[in-house]
């Protein structure tokens, strides 16, 4: 047995240097495109991500972040099932916080006044609405996942290896998914790495594999991604060293959403670009449509709309045809916010409800959120604040049902925005002064601030007329 296990790590280590030796992508690094602080006065955005829950990096929604924003699609692997249950994939759900009882009390009280509309035009002048198009996509509410989950299929663990330190490598494995879904981050990163050891030992790549897709997500959802990236590719060579096109494909937009994650749009291309060629010569329409989408998502934080709107739409003909419903909500979504960059509003409008119709039928809360926000910044971008209110009073009972207090705070800020702008300076205040509540209760001291601020300068026009 010992001897088996000595000639299992030399094998191991011997296809793992030359797998990651095949990785000849370059890295620049650049600035993080993420926000490192909300949007400030005037911007119906949304606050920067609190990298706080698993979310997406299988591939990251993608993104498509994923997320929400436009998220990028990230790929990730089946959850590593409890002893008692079926394998089962990470809990990617909305973090749900606070007390589903909270009510937004003012917002029945308040109706936008139609002789205010006439001045819409020329409050839009003064006050900055929306965030810029570059901005699309790369910012995200609390409390939303960074990146949705493309689902790999679900490999048993065993495989025929037999062995005392192969059997505890699947015990830490499924430890380590009971931690993560459980929120202990730290302890399911200590299990992983105790099973990478293991699964080193008994010579089992599949294992070895599996695990360094489960450390590269969590470390990037984590924020962590030197780390993340280093996994990540450890697991790329992983996949090319057993011929595996599936995990190849996966793992490179995998890696490539920690890119867009930091910035590195031009590795992040190249990477996606590697994971269409393989997706084809494959003939994987799901992952053709996948990696499509991500290479939307690059041409997009290049501010290059039109071809960020020619690669969603390629995308869009593959998921639909692999009857991939998750992805085309996604991308559906991500086509939307490139019509809004492009000023193609009415296209935008189109997308959003399409993403919006499917996300209810599947009952996908963050792209619900993610498709409703961007129809209250389409309703006001053409003028139509009523529909955007109206809008609003959806996403407020959204986030009332499931609890989200997160994104109640999202839809109070948007609502004091809209009748801001639309120079309804009461209706606005009230739903500040509820923000500014409800900011307090989260503990978010700094979009407290932010609202504050906003609400400051709301009295103040008030008591200049």
């Amino acid at each position: 047995m010992k001897r088996d296990c000595l000639s299992g790590i030399a094998i191991t280590k011997a296809v793992i240097r030359v797998g990651i030796a095949s990785l000849g992508l370059t890295q620049k690094r650049v600035p993080n495109l993420l926000p490192k602080a909300p949007v400030k006065k005037g911007a119906i955005d949304v606050p920067p991500l609190k990298r706080v829950r698993s979310s997406v990096v299988g591939c990251f929604s993608a993104g498509e972040g994923r997320e929400g924003g436009a998220d990028w699609e990230v790929f990730s692997p089946p959850t590593p099932p409890t002893p008692s249950t079926p394998p089962t994939d990470f809990d990617h759900t909305p973090l749900k916080r606070g007390d589903r009882g909270f009510r937004v009390s003012v917002r029945k009280s308040c109706s936008l006044n139609a002789s205010s509309l006439g001045a819409a035009a020329l409050t839009l002048q003064a006050l900055v609405l929306f965030t810029s198009p570059a901005a699309l996509g790369q910012v995200f509410p609390s409390g939303v996942r960074t990146i949705d989950l493309d689902q790999q299929l679900d490999i048993p663990l065993n495989n025929g290896i037999q062995g005392e330190a192969r059997d505890r490598a699947d015990v830490l494995l499924r430890l380590g998914g009971q931690a993560q879904r459980s929120g202990n981050f730290d302890k399911a990163i200590a299990s992983w790495l105790q099973a990478l050891d293991l699964y080193e030992k008994s010579g089992d790549l599949q294992g070895l594999g599996r695990t360094y897709d489960y450390l590269g997500l969590t470390y990037a959802n984590l924020g962590r991604y030197q780390e993340a990236e280093d996994a990540l590719r450890r697991r790329l060579g992983v996949a090319r060293t057993r011929q595996d096109f599936q995990g190849q494909i996966y793992g490179l937009n995998n890696l490539g959403t920690v890119f867009l994650q930091v910035g590195n749009l031009e590795a992040a291309q190249a990477t996606f670009t590697e994971a269409l060629k393989i997706a084809r010569s494959v003939k994987n329409r799901e992952a053709e449509g996948l990696s499509l989408s991500n290479l939307g998502l690059v041409a997009a934080g290049r501010g290059n709309y039109l071809e960020a709107i020619k690669q969603y739409e390629a995308a869009l003909f593959f998921r639909l045809q692999s009857e991939d419903s998750l992805g085309e909500t996604n991308t559906r979504n991500n086509l939307a916010d490139a019509y809004r960059g492009a000023k193609r509003h009415r296209d935008a409008l189109t997308s959003y409800r399409a993403a919006l119709g499917l996300a209810q039928s599947s009952r996908d809360v963050p792209n619900q959120f993610r498709a409703l926000r961007g129809l209250v910044q389409s309703y006001s971008a053409v003028g139509q604040y009523l529909l955007a209110l109206k809008t609003l009073d959806q996403h407020i009972a959204l986030a009332q049902k499931e609890a989200n207090r997160s994104e109640e705070l999202i839809a109070l800020r948007l609502s004091a925005q809209v009748y801001q702008v639309t120079g309804n300076l009461s209706n606005a205040q009230a739903f500040y002064v509820e923000a500014i509540s409800l900011a307090r209760a989260l503990g978010d001291t700094q979009e407290e601030a932010f609202l504050r601020n906003d609400l400051a300068q709301i009295l103040y026009e008030r008591g200049s007329r």
